[in-house]
């Protein structure tokens, strides 16, 4: 098998090969018997390192690689050639050394490892039946309102956007898996219209003040949904050439991800002044953490300081009367516009 491996090493990979072997150990293991050892991982076989070597060295290859068993060395010239260089090989005093390195290409990472086991766990997962008609839900709405498909991985990462808080995020995850104690499974009833408290009665029956505040940025308003408020990192905003207001779909991502997750804490005994003097709370408290993160931003990916001007510009009060440099400055003092835009 070690000749195996040198022989194939040796030829270059665009080049087909015709290799005649006369172990029937040897071809089982590379031809017959090869997917299920390799599915477990070469686990048990006398010759697993080698073995595995030799197969990352095939599966290299563009061009194909062909195994023939030759039965006994009669009449076959190759065959004793070959079996005469084994009895060489055999009385050498050290053996001679065989690089048993695999191309970088072929490693398998602990970051591949771990992508394989999830692909392989989640094909066994049963789909939430709730879940699946929530992402169809947001899927449509976003295409009715934005004119955009999007896929369900894009939702999910749409929630893990760097302009959506953690705790955000996370309710945003648990409402779409429908993980909250209401509607149908608490039947409890609003005391307002006499419905039951689902989860779209609870988060799209009221959106006066963000209606109020978007208002300042002379954007489209879009009435609230499944779409625009829990799929909000997809929304898309253009101008009239056809490129994308990134700003505008940041600040909508924001104020969205903050609006539902404040009318899920808040209850009915709050009074309307109440609710908008804790909804202007949650914005200001946003835009603060907003300033603060910019100003330690290292990475690429992290937010900036022009980025935080460029987002919550349009609902800034007296934003043009600001100093420069005002995001990374905590002596000025920011709030955002109240009453109707």
């Amino acid at each position: 098998m070690t000749a195996t491996l040198v022989s194939t090493r040796s030829v270059d990979g665009l080049t087909p090969i015709y290799q005649h072997l006369s172990s029937k150990y040897a071809v089982d293991s590379l031809t017959k018997l090869h997917p299920k050892l390799e599915a477990v991982g070469f686990l048990g076989h006398p010759d697993a390192a080698l073995l595995a070597m030799l197969v990352a060295s095939l599966w290299a290859r563009r061009a194909r690689t062909f195994f023939k068993l030759l039965k006994g060395r009669k009449g076959n010239p190759a065959n004793i050639s070959a079996f005469e260089l084994a009895l060489e090989g055999a009385k050498k005093c050290a053996p001679d050394e065989v690089t048993m390195e695999v191309d970088p290409m072929w490693k398998l990472t602990g970051g591949l490892a771990y992508r394989a086991i999830r692909e392989i766990k989640a094909k066994k997962v049963k789909k939430w039946s709730q879940s699946t008609t929530n992402l169809n839900n947001i899927i449509d709405n976003i295409v009715e309102v934005f004119g955009t498909r999007v896929s369900v991985s894009d939702v999910w990462k749409s929630i893990r956007s760097r302009h959506i808080t953690r705790i955000c995020s996370q309710f945003m995850w648990k409402t779409i898996h429908d993980l909250f104690m209401v509607g149908e499974r608490w039947l409890a009833i609003c005391p307002v219209c006499d419905n039951v408290e689902s989860m779209d009665h609870i988060l799209f029956r009221c959106d006066a003040e963000l209606k109020s505040l978007w208002a300042y940025t002379q954007e489209p308003w879009t009435e609230p949904g499944w779409g625009p408020a829990l799929g909000a990192g997809c929304a898309v905003f253009k101008t009239e050439k056809g490129s994308r207001k990134l700003p505008s779909e940041n600040l909508w991502t924001i104020l969205w991800s903050e609006a539902v997750h404040l009318i899920w804490k808040i209850s009915e005994q709050f009074s309307e002044q109440e609710v908008v003097n804790r909804w202007h709370s949650t914005v200001d408290r946003r835009l603060t953490l907003d300033r603060r993160t910019a100003v330690l931003a290292k990475g690429k990916k992290d937010l900036r300081p022009r980025d935080v001007d460029r987002i919550w510009s349009p609902i800034i009060e007296d934003h043009k009367k600001l100093p420069e440099g005002w995001v990374g400055n905590s002596g000025v003092l920011v709030g955002i516009k109240r009453g109707q835009g």
